[in-house]
């Protein structure tokens, strides 16, 4: 991108010209003429200044390498800068909140045209905005100085995902064909049973020993198969804890977790965020639905500043009859039970997964939330917090920790060994 450059006095062409006042100043005071000569070196140096030779353009590229990336991933930040003439400086200095790995600083002297490379290590999901690049140029002589602002652009940085071993699936499945066996027949491959030839039956699911045993045509029956739909479902009213581990980064990275792996299952997968802004994915198949459904939920923590109006309305086509929804939430705002409440209404299977880093113990407040009272208070918010897990199993909904991906994968197991109790249709 082509910039201007607009270009202002160094402190080294400041002292030369306090140089020459001086000497004129004394030499009014002395009364001697010849006093004179000793502002002429200061203002020469002023007067060579050629403004022929300051380039008054700059042409500045930047890439990353790559433009998007997972937590704790190496990013290469290039900034290429030209100019149409040789100056004596070129410098660049970065912001400093941003993950860089070692200086956020470089200086190229003499030179038309240079690159400048920085380590990125984003340490947490985000679309980070990577603000400017703050770029000065120094002219030829050193007494004229530019300075400029570069926009450096966004990185799409995505949250680490640790698929669970097992992840649960309902009892209550759609009929689509896909990978998990369920207890009707149909025309799956695994092996349900044998009964006698009815009108209509394949001939290719003849069995013929069966047959040839009883006398007349046998057929084979074989379990159904069919595709899970999930709905992650992202609390975005709340967010306490520490920064990179609060109660919103474990629910986004949990999510991304469930989705590829249920995605690499084969079910299809849709995501839902419950914020200032509502946003929601339809359920979708296959591995490449992973990146649009993380990329839905990055903007959850931005939605956050949007004033929140009115009871939390999903439509309905971001909720498929028979999903299962997996709702990730701290259990700190009214309006998840309210949600929890409109689900069952409408007949939906819930697992609803605690993602509060951790519970504060007797003495010590809740991180994230300042001037949280102890003692008496604390207990109040404990109960509240158990009053608010029991309204939702009351609801039909299943309440289970997701601290970390061991206890997540040993929740998911129990939750997958237990029928929904979410209404049916």
């Amino acid at each position: 991108m082509p910039l201007s450059v607009r270009y202002g006095r160094t402190l080294a062409a400041a002292r030369l010209g306090v140089l020459a006042v001086a000497a004129v100043v004394v030499a009014l005071i002395v009364g001697h003429p010849a006093a004179l000569a000793l502002a002429a070196p200061p203002l020469l140096l002023l007067a060579m200044r050629s403004r022929r030779d300051r380039p008054d353009t700059l042409t500045a590229t930047v890439s990353l390498d790559p433009p998007r990336c997972v937590e704790g991933d190496t990013v290469t930040l290039a900034l290429r800068l030209t100019v149409p003439a040789p100056v004596e400086q070129l410098s660049v200095t970065l912001d400093d909140d941003l993950p860089v790995d070692g200086t956020n600083q470089g200086v190229a002297v003499r030179t038309a045209t240079t690159v400048f490379t920085f380590t990125l290590v984003p340490q947490c999901w985000a679309r980070l905005d990577l603000k400017h690049a703050l770029v000065t140029v120094l002219a030829p002589g050193g007494l004229d100085r530019a300075r400029l602002r570069v926009p450096l652009g966004e990185l799409t940085v995505y949250p680490q995902t640790v698929p669970p071993a097992a992840p649960p699936h309902p009892a209550r499945l759609p009929q689509l064909v896909g990978e998990h066996v369920v207890a009707g027949t149909g025309t799956g491959v695994e092996f349900a049973g044998i009964r006698p030839y009815q009108a209509g039956d394949p001939v290719r699911l003849v069995h013929w020993a069966s047959s040839a045993r009883y006398g007349r045509p046998h057929v084979v029956l074989r379990h159904a198969e069919r595709l899970t739909d999930v709905v992650l479902m992202i609390d975005g009213y709340s967010d306490v804890g520490p920064a990179g581990g609060s109660s919103l980064d474990v629910s986004v990275r949990t999510a991304a977790s469930l989705a590829a792996s249920w995605l690499a299952a084969g079910d299809r997968v849709g995501v839902v965020t419950l914020s200032g802004l509502l946003r929601w994915l339809p359920v979708g198949l296959g591995r490449r639905t992973l990146y649009p459904i993380v990329d839905s939920v990055l903007s959850v923590r931005r939605d956050r500043s949007v004033p929140i109006a009115g009871p939390p309305r999903i439509p309905l086509p971001a909720l498929p009859p028979g999903a299962l929804v997996v709702l990730l939430t701290p259990l700190l705002s009214d309006r998840v039970v309210e949600v929890v409440r409109r689900l069952g209404e409408r007949g939906m299977a819930m697992l609803v997964l605690d993602t509060l880093p951790a519970e504060p113990a007797a003495g010590a407040p809740p991180a994230g939330i300042d001037g949280f009272p102890g003692g008496a208070a604390l207990k109040l918010w404990h109960s509240e917090r158990a009053i608010m897990a029991r309204e939702i199993a009351e609801l039909g909904g299943m309440t289970l920790p997701a601290a970390d991906p061991a206890s997540l994968s040993a929740a998911l197991e129990l939750a997958r060994r237990m029928p929904p109790r979410g209404r049916s249709r």
